[in-house]
Formats: structure tokens, sequence, C-alpha cells
């Protein structure tokens, strides 16, 4: 992850390919530019709560679309964090990711002091976005069995005789 700190010089620049090209190679980035290559650098902040590290991210690629997911592994749904198309596959490009609403990126703060660590952070609490994150997942599941289809209809009965007997034994 890439962070602009001064405006200038630029840390990346937008390909003509949808990709980003990192500027750090060029330039002596220190106070410029800030980058976070694991996840010691960022974690998830949710109802204004640090979830340390129960959450782990997950960049999940499915055909030219980019996902950002934070997975707990108590959990089945993954909540979605952001996402980026990708037009086509390059291992060492970077990819603009765009975070999904709700979700912003906040500096950690310990006693008034800005650290070198950000959350990803939505202001509702864990257990909605959760609740959230696997009531769509229920929906998307259904999804793949298609429309839902009329019933069969059925000839209606015919009734043979015009008498009820009562079949019990005496």
């Amino acid at each position: 992850m890439l962070e602009q700190i001064k405006t200038q010089p630029r840390c990346w620049r937008a390909r003509q390919n949808g990709l980003v090209e990192p500027s750090l190679n060029r330039f002596d980035f220190s106070g410029i530019c800030k980058h976070y290559l694991d996840s010691n650098g960022y974690s998830l902040r949710s109802g204004g709560e640090d979830l340390e590290n129960r959450f782990r991210f997950r960049l999940k690629q499915s055909g030219a679309s980019l996902t950002l997911e934070a997975l707990d592994p108590q959990q089945r749904a993954p909540l979605l964090v952001g996402q980026a198309r990708i037009p086509r596959r390059d291992p060492h490009g970077f990819v603009p990711l765009q975070l999904e609403p709700g979700w912003t990126l906040e500096r950690r703060v310990y006693q008034r002091l800005q650290l070198n660590h950000l959350y990803f952070a939505h202001q509702d609490p864990v257990n909605r976005l959760l609740a959230l994150a696997n009531s769509r997942g229920q929906r998307s599941g259904f999804r793949r069995l298609g429309a839902p289809t009329p019933p069969i209809a059925r000839p209606p009965l015919r009734c043979t005789h015009n008498t009820l007997t009562n079949n019990t034994p005496r």
C-alpha cells in the first residue's frame, strides 16, 4: 500500500492500462511517500474499536475484478473493504483500490501522536458488518440457483364415489 504524505512529487502515476506505476525508485521518498509492505502497517477498526489481529486481509482476484476482504477465521463471510478493476494481470503492477461505501483510511493515534499505522475503518460495529456480510453471502448462494419458476400445475383430483365410508375396524 502506498500513501501520499506531501503533495509533490507524486508517489505514483496512473498508467494507460488502468494500473498504477509507483515512483518510489526514482527519488528519495522519505517524508513524501509511505509504503506499507505487510499487515504490520495496517489493520481493521470498526465502530471505534481496534480489532487488532482478529482479522486478516486477503486480495482475491476473479476475472478482471480484485477485491480486498477482511477475514475473521471464526466467521464464514468476509467483509468487503475495497474493489478494483484490473484490465490485465501484471504480477509487479500496483492497482488503484476503491474503498467500499462507509470504509475510510484512518491513522492510529497514541497520546495525540500520529503513528505509522493505518486502519481500514468503518463507523459501524463489527457485529453489524458481519451480519450484513453473512446475509449477502446467503443471498448470493440462492442467486446461483437462477430465477424462481412457478410450480407445475397438477390436474384436479377426481372423486369416483359420492359417499364416504369409514374403514376403521369394528
